[in-house]
């Protein structure tokens, strides 16, 4: 109903992690037989992904699974993995994110108890690479890889936990570091349809460059002195109408870029509590959040989305130190008798 989101509570939840599936507002979980019981792992960000093959594939505390694709929802639970995926370590393969490229690989972030690891599964070898120490990446040990994204160009982007962002352009890393602009851990990775990317940190509020494929792209900063309600940005979505939603410390923010203001949404709009960890457009223009206490959708109104001026609404008037009697919810326009000089 207009601006206001709706909160799914998911209820009990269990140890482990799952994959739901909402039908009639109502959620159902999953999860295959061959992981229950296992340790899933830590991590707060994306660990499943269904592939643009249909494949599903879930990250756990102890390596990287693959599953067919399936004709039903259910059939997961009972589906048989297709190949059990580590790198070659004495420490447990331990997922800390997933991303799949357009080419159909994919990149892994793993965290172990050796030390942090960038790893990159190749479709066409169906073989799991560690790219520590190779085309220019430095040891990433004690430096988590923390979010990934595809520009328009097909250059990748990860963002890592020291703050330094690298992109990988014909197999060859380049980082941009703080003295390019960027401060802060990097939480997410976005790319818009205008082909801007997006960059959420830890306390360095968001950035933006508008050239993601140049040699030496520029930042634009947003912080609060922008009208961020704080200086923490993740899990960037970006609505039909253009505008950017990034979730804050204190919520959700809102950016339009066309009149450069920020519409800020809290649990007193409906939002799910918590820290925002995940956001989702779908086809028809909702948009999800996912919360660290709940999911929250929302469908952005049509009319939010024009150049209109919002309508004024009077709640108070006093005519020569004197009030005058204003509905309590307030008048949209007030007839006076004419008034002397």
């Amino acid at each position: 109903e207009g601006a206001k989101l709706d909160y799914l509570n998911p209820g009990k939840m269990e140890r482990w992690r799952r994959v739901g599936r909402l039908e009639n507002q109502r959620l159902t979980w999953i999860l295959p037989e061959i992981l229950r019981g296992e340790y899933l792992g830590w991590s707060d960000k994306p660990t499943m992904l269904r592939a643009r093959s249909g494949e599903w594939w879930i990250g756990t505390g102890g390596g990287l699974y693959r599953f067919p694709p399936i004709k039903d929802f259910a059939d997961l639970k009972s589906a048989k993995p297709l190949g059990i995926y580590q790198l070659k370590n004495e420490a447990p393969t331990m997922v800390y994110r997933l991303y799949e490229d357009s080419r159909g690989d994919l990149w892994v972030s793993v965290a172990r108890a050796t030390g942090s690891a960038l790893a990159k599964w190749d479709h066409e070898t169906d073989t799991l690479h560690d790219m520590d120490r190779k085309n220019g990446l430095p040891s990433v040990t004690e430096n988590l890889p923390t979010a990934f994204q595809e520009d328009a160009n097909g250059d990748m982007w990860v963002g890592f936990n020291r703050g330094e962002v690298a992109r990988v352009r014909s197999g060859q890393f380049k980082f941009f570091a703080v003295s390019d602009g960027i401060v802060g851990r990097i939480n997410d990775l976005y790319l818009d349809r205008k082909g801007h990317l997006w960059i959420g940190t830890f306390a360095g509020g968001i950035f933006r460059t508008d050239n993601p494929s140049s040699e030496q792209p520029t930042f634009v900063n947003y912080t609060t002195r922008q009208g961020l309600s704080s200086n923490f940005g993740s899990a960037f979505v970006e609505d039909l109408f253009g505008r950017i939603y990034v979730g804050t410390a204190h919520g959700l923010d809102r950016l339009d870029l066309t009149t450069n203001q920020v519409k800020h949404f809290t649990t007193a709009d409906g939002l799910a509590s918590g820290l925002i960890h995940a956001s989702f457009r779908a086809a028809d223009g909702q948009l999800w959040f996912g919360a660290s206490q709940g999911i929250s959708h929302f469908f952005p109104d049509t009319n939010e989305g024009s150049s209109a001026p919002p309508p004024i609404l009077l709640t108070g008037l006093r005519v020569d130190g004197i009030s005058r009697q204003v509905a309590a919810n307030g008048d949209s326009e007030l007839s006076l008798s004419e008034l002397a000089p």
